[in-house]
C-alpha cells in the first residue's frame, strides 16, 4: 500500500507482478536523469487517477500498457513532463473521470500518444495531448471509440514541429 501525497524517486527501481494499491492523490516525481518508465499487462485503477506520471528530470517519460486503465474522478491517464524531452503513451482501453489521457510536454522533445482501445474522459477530454516543443503525434486503432464530455481528441502543438493525427476509430470532435 502506498499512501502519502507523492514518492520521489532518486535512481532506478524494477518489479515484476507487483500488485500496487495507492491512496488517491498518490503519485510519483522523478527528480534524476532517469525519467519513468511504466509498462503493464494488466488493470489499474485508481480512486484519483489510473496512471499519474510527472518527471521534473532531463529524461523521457514511457507509458505503455494493454490492460483497462481507469481513474475513477481523474484521469485515465496523466503524463506530465516539465524539464525532460519525450513522452510516449501507448494503450489499451482507458477510462477518467475527467480525461481519457491527458498529456503535456513542457521538455524539448516529442509528444507521442497511441491507442487500440476505446477512450473515455467523461467532463473533459477523450484525449488531451500539447506539445510546446516539437512534434505532436496522435493516433488511434482501427476501430476505436475515442470520447469525451468537451472534445474526443484536442491536439494542440506550440512547438516548431508537426502535428501529425492518424484517428482511424470514432470520434466525437477533433480540435
Amino acid at each position: 500500500m502506498c499512501s502519502g501525497d507523492e514518492s520521489t524517486i532518486q535512481g532506478a527501481s524494477n518489479v515484476s507482478n507487483a500488485t500496487v494499491t495507492t491512496e488517491p492523490e498518490f503519485r510519483v516525481v522523478t527528480t534524476s536523469n532517469y525519467a519513468m518508465l511504466i509498462f503493464g499487462t494488466g488493470e489499474i485503477t485508481g480512486g484519483t487517477n489510473g496512471i499519474r506520471a510527472e518527471s521534473t528530470s532531463s529524461g523521457t517519460i514511457t507509458i505503455t500498457t494493454t490492460g483497462h486503465i481507469e481513474g475513477t474522478t481523474g484521469d485515465g491517464i496523466s503524463a506530465q513532463n516539465h524539464n525532460g524531452t519525450d513522452i510516449s503513451v501507448t494503450t489499451g482501453s482507458v477510462t477518467g473521470g475527467q480525461s481519457g489521457i491527458r498529456a503535456e510536454n513542457d521538455g524539448d522533445g516529442v509528444l507521442t500518444v497511441n491507442t487500440y482501445g476505446n477512450v473515455r474522459g467523461t467532463s473533459y477530454d477523450g484525449i488531451f495531448a500539447e506539445n510546446h516543443s516539437t512534434n505532436l503525434n496522435v493516433a488511434t486503432g482501427a476501430k476505436t471509440e475515442v470520447t469525451g464530455g468537451r472534445h474526443g481528441v484536442y491536439a494542440h502543438n506550440t512547438g516548431d514541429g508537426v502535428e501529425d493525427n492518424a484517428v482511424k476509430g470514432c470520434f466525437n470532435w477533433l480540435f
